[in-house]
């Protein structure tokens, strides 16, 4: 018993000099810059496009502490205690040790950790990957933001009141829309920012005319400026019993969600904490762990666009298809992602070339799932899916008697 217990003593204590090894050779690499060998002992760290290598890392050969986590079966490897730095191994096959994960090694862009900043991210307490991830603009906290915060979109501008009427003046005969643009938020915004899109229908049978575009105005917080379009050959439905309605909205020019929840939204501070407080009541109202098998889902996104989906779960894999009713069964489109041990399920849409043209992001739970579709433009929606439990039961029947002939 006694030499068992000194063979397991000395094998660990030889794994964990490997493992410090392999941690001396990753501070090397990255103080080096050298992405290539960073990469190979990191491998997973390549996917996070919104971290980088950042300063170099200051720690001595002796500083340097492994412990063994049992639970996990990973070494989590101190390297810089002062700045919380630490690095989780795991050994693979043949003795090679693999980083799966880090805290505070690597460095989020500027927008990310603005974000972070402001919504009262625990930044240094979370993992690189988890922190990546939550503040990743495609995954759920920045829709939470969005949700939150809808004016940020438009840079926290509104429309009000206006009208339709016509002219006439140097150049001849024209229509005139009038209407006032006011910023409801706290920040100021450029006129550079943005621009003004004006659809204009019929006003009897609604049908739509032309769109045209005015530049943006910059305007202080609260400030209000009058915005007058002139659209000469629609002078006569203006002149004939103002026969004319339109639509405003605000185009910002080249900025992405997270880049407009950062200029032009106003946090508290614990954004954080309600999203994890909302994402925790959900995660405790699931059953535990991933919801295997085939699945029929039938509902809508936006409340508007009816559709049928057929998933397959398969551990943490998903693949489909799913349809639109309006264009019925004969133009499928597949989809695939993952889904993780809280029943939060990303799919991505392809078209026949393997692109992605859109993304469904929810939770489900074998009975139902929600949350929201992006398209290609970008644009997002909420959906809710509910499992058609007779179509569930047929397809699982249908899939269990194909299994019983292969084994016949």
């Amino acid at each position: 018993m006694v030499v068992l217990c000194m063979g397991l003593l000395c094998s660990c204590d030889a794994n964990t000099e490997k493992v410090k090894e392999a941690a001396e050779q990753f501070v090397t690499a990255f103080n080096k810059k050298d992405k290539a060998a960073v990469y190979d002992m990191f491998p997973e760290i390549k996917s996070y496009k919104n971290l980088s290598i950042g300063d170099t890392i200051s720690a001595k050969k002796d500083d340097i502490k492994v412990e063994f986590n049992d639970k996990d079966s990973v070494y989590e490897v101190t390297i810089n205690e002062a700045e919380q730095q630490k690095l989780i191994l795991k050994e693979e096959p043949a003795g090679k040790y693999t980083i799966v994960d880090s805290y505070n090694v690597f460095a989020l862009d500027s927008l990310s950790m603005e974000l972070g900043l402001k919504t009262g991210v625990p930044l240094k307490k979370l993992s690189d990957v988890e922190k990546s991830t939550l503040l990743d603009p495609d995954e759920d906290f920045i829709a939470f933001l969005s949700d939150e915060n809808p004016a940020a979109a438009n840079g926290n501008l509104v429309f009000e009141g206006g009208l339709t009427s016509w002219s006439r003046n140097y150049y001849g005969f024209s229509c005139q829309i009038q209407f006032g643009i006011r910023n409801a938020g706290q920040n100021a915004v450029s006129g550079d920012d943005y621009n003004m899109e004006i659809d204009i229908y019929d006003k009897l049978d609604g049908s739509y005319l032309k769109t045209e575009t005015k530049e943006g105005i910059s305007l202080a917080p609260g400030e209000r400026s009058d915005v007058i379009l002139y659209v000469s050959e629609l002078y006569r439905r203006a002149y004939e019993g103002d026969g004319l309605s339109y639509r405003c909205r605000v185009n910002l020019k080249n900025m992405s969600r997270a880049q407009c929840l950062e200029k032009y939204a106003t946090f508290t501070g614990e954004e954080y904490d309600a999203y994890k407080q909302k994402t925790d009541s959900i995660a405790k109202a699931m059953p535990e762990g991933i919801v295997e098998g085939d699945y029929v889902l039938e509902g809508k996104i936006a409340d508007k666009y009816g559709i049928k989906m057929t998933l397959n779960v398969t551990g943490k894999g998903v693949s489909g298809t799913y349809y639109y009713l309006s264009q019925g069964a004969k133009r499928p489109l597949v989809i695939n992602g993952t889904i993780d041990k809280n029943n939060k399920m990303k799919l991505k849409e392809l078209n026949e070339k393997g692109e992605e043209t859109g993304r469904f992001s929810g939770v489900f739970n074998g009975k139902s799932y929600v949350g929201r579709f992006e398209n290609a433009k970008g644009k997002g929606m909420t959906f809710n899916l509910k499992v058609n439990e007779g179509a569930d039961k047929d397809a699982k029947d249908s899939k269990a008697g194909k299994d019983t002939a292969k084994k016949v």
